[in-house]
């Protein structure tokens, strides 16, 4: 971890109101400063990775939400990955976790989990856990060229939950005289590889999708977790 980053926050709280964790719980330990406190402990050896310093720091859902409210600049989402790959030097991934982040890659797999999570049933605990999914997952966004104008990201998660908001983005596009382009392979960035401290994963699964995207055209994300 940087020293600089760390010492960058003032605790000022003005990220407090933007941490959905903190404003769930009203626990200082599950608000930002309160985790690069946490931080600077592990950084100066005051404290090991117990219980209390693992819930606290896997508790962040790592939205970002609070680096935009930072009047010092403070480099949250950097910090928060440094100390994930620190605690997973000592605590391997997982095997739940690692078969879970395999199954982001699984497109078929993800939809229709989706449309059983969503059967009337399970829609409630579901919904309790996860927010309400979709009933209906509606069409899955095609490309309109194979040499686009642009590329639509579409993700993992996001293709099966929120398609109606790719078709919305294509849309847009379109109406501006774009062709879109999406790719069939470049599902899961990797991105919450990286957040759980699975370094290997993350970068095996940014190489796979930089690769699924051919060419120098923009590429365009409407998902913001990845």
């Amino acid at each position: 971890m940087s020293d600089h980053a760390l010492a960058s926050c003032v605790g000022c709280g003005l990220c407090l109101p933007h941490c959905p964790t903190f404003r769930v719980t009203g626990d200082e330990s599950k608000s930002p400063r309160g985790r690069i406190e946490i931080m600077r402990a592990i950084d100066a050896d005051l404290l090991d990775f117990d219980g209390d310093v693992v819930e606290a720091l896997d508790t962040c859902v790592q939205c970002r939400g609070c680096e935009p409210a930072c009047p010092s600049g403070v480099p949250y989402g950097e910090l928060m990955e440094a100390t994930t790959r620190l605690r997973r030097s000592d605590e391997p991934v997982p095997l739940w976790l690692r078969l879970g982040l395999r199954l982001l890659t699984r497109r078929r797999l993800i939809a229709g989990a989706t449309r059983v999570a969503a059967l009337p049933g399970l829609s409630r605990v579901t919904a309790r856990r996860l927010g309400p999914l979709p009933g209906r997952l509606g069409r899955r966004l095609r490309s309109t060229s194979s040499n686009p104008d642009l590329w639509i990201f579409t993700g993992c998660v996001m293709d099966s939950w929120f398609r109606p908001v790719h078709q919305a983005l294509a849309d847009v596009a379109e109406s501006l005289g774009f062709t879109i382009g999406v790719a069939a392979s470049g599902h899961c960035c990797g991105a919450l590889h990286v957040h759980s401290g699975w370094h290997e994963g993350a970068v095996a699964r940014a190489v796979h999708t930089m690769a699924s995207f051919p060419g120098e055209q923009p590429i365009v994300v409407d998902s913001a977790g990845c």
